[in-house]
This record gives C-alpha cells, sequence and structure tokens, in this order.
C-alpha cells in the first residue's frame, strides 16, 4: 500500500502567514482548545514558504483541498498550493490566488490524462532558473511512485521534499502546533440508562450436522454508560432441535482493539442465557452525531468504540430450516432489549 497525504503551502513570510492561519481557523468556525481531537501544524516547508498540515489541513478530498487553499490565500494575501498524494500514484496539485484557485493539476503513475500546460501564476513559485517549461517537465516525466513527481516539484520550488512526505514530521521546523475543534462541537456522547440501536448482523448461516456454527448479532451504544450485557438464543431453530446452544462470546468496541472481549456458557432456556459484565460506553443517538465538528478517523473511532458484537456458539444437530433469533439486554432489561433473526440451515 502507497501513502496518503495532504497539505497546504504558503507562499510568504511564516510568521505573518501563520498568523493568518489563526485568523483563517477563528474565521471558519474553529476554535482552539487543550485535549481538543484535531491538529492542525504549521512549519517551515522552504525559505518564505509556510506549511500547514493536520486536521483541519485538507484530507484526501479534492472540494475541502480546494477550499482551504483558496481561503489561506485570501486570508494571507500569498499563492497557496493544495497538495495531495493518494496511494503514492497519483499526486493533485493545485495553486489558489486570492481566494480563487486558478489551477488544478493531476499527474503521477496511475494518471493517463496528460497534465494541462502551466497557468502562468505557478512562475512565481520558481526558483531561479525554474521556468514553465521545466514545472510541466516535471509533471509528466515517467515515476514510479508520485512523490518522486512531488519531489522534482518541490527542487524547482526551493521547498524542502523531506518536510513535506510522511515521516518527514521530525524535520520540521515547527512555526505552531494548535489543537482545535469546531465551536460548539464537543462530544456530543449520550446520557441516561444504556441503550442499543443500529442493530444488525449475520443474514443466514450454513452448517453440516456437527459442526459449530457462530451467528453473531452487532448493535451500537446510543445511550448513556451502564454496566453488564445479556445475551439471549431462541427461536425454532432450537425448539426443533436443528441447534443446540453452547456459550457466547461478547467484544466492546473497535474490533482491532476492544474495549473488552469475553466468553461465558450458555445455560440452557428457553432462551438460552449468558450474562457478561462488561461496561457498555455511553453512545451516540447516530454515527452522524459521532463523527460532527472531529477529523474522520476520530469520528471512525468515536462510532466503532460504541460497538456491541455478540456471538452465540451452537451445535448443529440435524438437518433441516429455520429461524435463529439473537438478543441483547443492556444490563439485562429485558424492556431494553434488541433483536436480530438469522436463517440457519443445517445440511446432512
Amino acid at each position: 500500500m502507497g501513502s496518503y497525504f495532504a497539505l497546504v503551502l504558503i507562499a510568504g513570510p511564516p510568521a505573518d502567514a501563520d498568523a493568518a492561519v489563526a485568523g483563517w481557523l477563528h474565521d471558519t468556525g474553529w476554535q482552539e482548545a487543550d485535549g481538543a481531537p484535531a491538529r492542525c501544524t504549521t512549519f517551515e516547508a522552504g525559505p518564505q514558504v509556510l506549511g500547514v498540515a493536520g486536521d483541519p489541513a485538507p484530507t484526501a478530498d479534492p472540494a475541502l483541498l480546494q477550499e482551504v487553499a483558496a481561503g489561506l490565500s485570501a486570508r494571507t494575501g500569498h499563492l497557496a498550493v493544495g497538495i495531495d498524494v493518494e496511494d503514492s500514484d497519483i499526486l493533485t496539485l493545485l495553486v489558489a490566488e486570492a481566494g480563487t484557485v486558478r489551477q488544478v493539476v493531476r499527474c503521477g503513475p496511475a494518471v493517463a490524462a496528460p497534465p494541462p500546460v502551466p497557468h502562468p501564476v505557478w512562475g512565481r513559485l520558481l526558483g531561479p532558473g525554474g521556468s514553465l517549461d521545466d514545472l510541466a517537465t516535471a509533471w509528466t516525466q515517467p515515476a514510479v511512485y508520485a512523490e518522486e513527481v512531488l519531489d522534482r516539484i518541490a527542487g524547482l520550488c526551493g521547498w524542502h521534499a523531506d518536510r513535506l512526505r510522511p515521516g518527514g514530521e521530525a524535520h520540521r521546523p515547527v512555526v505552531a502546533e494548535r489543537r482545535v475543534r469546531r465551536a460548539g462541537d464537543e462530544d456530543r456522547s449520550a446520557a441516561g440508562p444504556a441503550r442499543f440501536g443500529h442493530v444488525g448482523g449475520d443474514d443466514v448461516v450454513e452448517a453440516r450436522a456437527g459442526v459449530p456454527v457462530r451467528p453473531r448479532i452487532i448493535a451500537h451504544s446510543v445511550g448513556g454508560d451502564g454496566a453488564g450485557v445479556t445475551v439471549i438464543a431462541w427461536g425454532p431453530a432450537i425448539e426443533e432441535g436443528l441447534l443446540r446452544p453452547l456459550s457466547a462470546e461478547l467484544l466492546v468496541g473497535v474490533p482491532q482493539q476492544p474495549l473488552a472481549r469475553t466468553g461465558v456458557s450458555l445455560v440452557p432456556g428457553p432462551p438460552a442465557t449468558g450474562h457478561f459484565d462488561a461496561a457498555v460506553p455511553a453512545g451516540y443517538p447516530d454515527q452522524a452525531t459521532a463523527i460532527r465538528g472531529v477529523p474522520p478517523d476520530e469520528g471512525i473511532r468515536r462510532w466503532l468504540g460504541t460497538r456491541i458484537e455478540a456471538a452465540v456458539i451452537l451445535t448443529a444437530e440435524r438437518p433441516g430450516t429455520g429461524d435463529l433469533h439473537l438478543g441483547l439486554l443492556p444490563e439485562g432489561d429485558r424492556d431494553r432489549a434488541v433483536a436480530w433473526t438469522v436463517g440457519v440451515n443445517v445440511l446432512p
């Protein structure tokens, strides 16, 4: 897998440009706060060139890249260059002046279409001896990685190429590092009793007689925090002897780094029941609330952190088809239960 990164360069005195960045953040609804989830770092990217990286600096979103570069060019009064590298295959460049994007260029090993003729405004970014023809050549010369194209452009413009790539943070003379959040966008986790919502799971499981199956129910915490989750299993697939319940496993939080992962034996029913002492994190009413006002990776982390997954392990006893119902009870309260139905097909 290649690299993904994006940043904006401002062709102006770093100290003055950084003050303008601070003003632009304020104007666009961001505020500095200790411990805020987003980070905005400014650094010296070259002689009289300020780099802006991190969130809310642009991600791999073309519209956002243009918005940020145009906004910073208007606020600083200097040219701004947006840079985005996608999977080390595609380099997107744009230049903005006085709040207007003058040109967008896509080049790199995965771009078949030839780039346009450089807009004259690029000439103001080139170092001594550099020409627009040199820039056009840098865009079109073959490259294995998009970063090679960026290095050639950096050489023409006098930028420090090693400060632009991922891993270059150690080489960046930092001008300022700010922790920021959208004004009024604090963590909107829910309050009140623990509740589950956004229920899903496996649609169908199929197995041969004598083989275990492991159907799942997945939900998200949408209420306040709590203690304890009860898992239940019932329905025709059990009552008619197709499946025999054995145990259950519970995973809370991000699958790769769960807050809790435990297993228990099921008490025969109906319904078959297993209780977990795991803590239930406070959740969000929906994914949009979880991700609002924070960088994408932080929003995803918040949403996945509310994930509740239970797998019920059963033995396939005899051939047949039927429905299996799985339920999750926060704090063992049946009035707050959520359920999911899984189709079962046991083969001979």
